[in-house]
């Protein structure tokens, strides 16, 4: 460190200096000191970017966890803007580690810089498919969904809940697309979670039945109409959420 110290206090920019940092970083890949006078100095000499992307996905790859490494590399990678070559580095490390906080974060911020989001949904529903408990890429699925500036419509809502659902039968116990559902329950921006039939008086079959006893009334059952407040066993009333997992209900 006392080599670090000189050439710090000299404020030398050099390749002795990229391998000294070098020689430093791998054995404490911590030192933000160290990051950042690596960085100032790869830019002083104008080395290609390309190769210190390469020195940090190394490091990386021993070190997943290490701040002062994803931080390295986000402010290396602003100045090549290669997106998908970060999405792929991204992957290589979820691959390690499919839950690993700072890959994902670094992704979100990829995501959000290059508005990646078509591309990342497609990657998710790989990275679901592999492994339906991932609770990290449920949550960058309502991530996607919840900041990009498209408009999030009725139809969107139902996709989602319906594969939320099918997904909770596929593993029951698994918590993670049960607080994805939950979070579109609470986030609905007023859409009706559960559709009316359309019908009025006696021939919504939603509806008390009067004389001829017309519908059946089911209080516990989950269909329900809005409009009369019943509910029943209705075959043109439509549930896209369950009746119980609706807040209130």
């Amino acid at each position: 460190m006392n080599y670090f110290r000189a050439v710090s206090v000299a404020g030398e920019r050099s390749e002795r200096v990229l391998e000294l940092t070098s020689y430093i970083i791998n054995e404490n890949p911590s030192h933000y000191a160290v990051w950042k006078y690596r960085l100032d100095t790869v830019r002083a000499l104008g080395k290609p970017m390309e190769d210190e992307l390469r020195f940090t996905e190394e490091l990386a790859s021993e070190h997943p966890k290490s701040y002062q490494i994803w931080h390295h590399r986000l402010a290396v990678s602003d100045s090549i803007a290669q997106p998908q070559a970060e999405i792929e580095f991204i992957n290589r490390m979820l691959q390690i580690d499919s839950k690993n906080y700072h890959a994902w974060s670094y992704r979100q911020q990829i995501v959000s810089k290059y508005k990646l989001w078509e591309s990342d949904l497609a990657d998710i529903d790989r990275l679901l498919k592999e492994d339906v408990r991932n609770n990290s890429a449920w949550n960058q699925r309502f991530f996607v969904f919840s900041r990009r500036p498209d408009e999030f419509t009725k139809e969107d809502l139902e996709h989602e809940v319906s594969y939320a659902l099918t997904r909770i039968n596929m593993a029951p116990r698994n918590e993670s697309p049960w607080n994805y559902l939950r979070g579109w329950v609470h986030r609905s921006n007023g859409f009706p979670l559960i559709e009316s039939c359309g019908l009025t008086g006696d021939e919504c079959q939603c509806h008390p039945a009067t004389g001829k006893q017309k519908a059946e009334r089911f209080p516990n059952s989950r269909n329900h109409c809005p409009s009369t407040g019943w509910r029943a066993r209705c075959s043109t009333t439509r549930t896209l959420v369950p009746r119980r997992y609706v807040s209130g209900a």
